[in-house]
């Protein structure tokens, strides 16, 4: 029994099998679930099946491995190495019938060769974490403290000819990095200061 790292993985409105086989760090699809997700009955699975393993070519990643079910158990399927899965794909033959029968099957065959097998892939890598916003309660001295800076400076500017405007972009930062929250409408820029930073983008 290999050492494996099953999943399952949502693609196309279907339920994939993705297996990593740990010492190779080697990535399988489950064969049956892809032929399943594309429209396949039993017995069109079974047959394109047993045409991928004795394929010169896509026999190459196909294994036979046994790997355990969440319901437990042991479950022994046939899964393909995602490097030659798009080629397995391609040679899947559709016939004039099948194409009348199932009229999706050309978009679902084109999806799942350019995309199936990195969505397989991207099952195991590392999942990125949303950052963590930390908010401490400020007391009551510094927010007194930030206040009185604030007027301070509001008292300045204005006595040097300053607009509201330019008070606000000045103020902003200074709360901000006390911890106090302030929304970009605190900050509103007059209609012609904003043609202009516009106009400087061009």
């Amino acid at each position: 029994m290999f050492d494996l790292t099953v999943k399952k993985v949502p693609f196309c409105g279907t339920e994939l099998l993705a297996v990593k086989e740990k010492e190779s760090g080697k990535i399988y699809a489950g064969v049956n679930p892809i032929l399943r997700g594309l429209g396949f009955d039993d017995r069109q699975v079974e047959y394109r099946r047993n045409k991928w393993i004795i394929d010169k070519s896509v026999s190459k990643g196909v294994q036979k491995f046994s790997y355990p079910l969440e319901r437990g158990g042991i479950q022994e399927g046939y899964c393909i190495d995602i490097m030659k899965l798009p080629l397995a794909i391609a040679k899947l033959e559709i016939t004039p019938k099948m194409e009348i029968e199932m009229p999706e099957l050309a978009e679902k065959l084109e999806r799942y060769q350019d995309e199936c097998a990195d969505v397989l892939a991207a099952a195991f890598l590392p999942q990125e974490q949303a950052p963590v916003t930390y908010q401490y309660a400020l007391s009551a001295a510094t927010f007194e403290s930030v206040a009185n800076l604030g007027r301070l400076i509001e008292r300045v500017m204005k006595a040097e000819g300053a607009c509201p405007h330019e008070i606000a972009l000045a103020l902003k930062p200074i709360f901000q990095q006390a911890g106090i929250d302030i929304r970009d409408c605190f900050v509103k820029l007059p209609a012609y200061e904003q043609l202009m930073l516009s106009g400087l983008n061009y």
